[in-house]
């Protein structure tokens, strides 16, 4: 296809517009999968990274006070659980307590 001729422009314009029609087309189509997914109660996306084995551990590990490089050399939980652990049970701490 010739690009400089005016011909040329239309049949690319044409193939463009066809390309982005297929992609709205395909992106609606996987939302409406997405929605009725979800309608019959399916969890889409990524698992909640929460391990109560593993939690414990890196619980225990703070309280006595291990550094979190300790605690994954200890328990071989990745660093990253392990920070992710500790800002959640740091979150938990320093949370006031509801009165009534």
């Amino acid at each position: 296809v010739d690009s400089s001729t005016p011909a040329g422009k239309l049949v690319l314009q044409i193939f463009a517009a066809l390309a982005e029609y297929d992609r709205e087309s395909i992106l609606e189509k996987t939302r409406a999968g997405q929605l009725l997914a979800k309608a019959k109660g399916k969890h889409i996306g990524r698992p909640a990274g929460l391990d109560a084995d593993k939690f414990a551990k890196v619980k225990k590990a703070l309280e006595r006070g291990l550094s979190a490089a300790e605690t994954v050399s200890l328990t071989g939980i990745s660093m990253s659980s392990v920070k992710r652990y500790r800002k959640q049970i740091e979150k938990t701490i320093d949370q006031p307590a509801i009165s009534k």
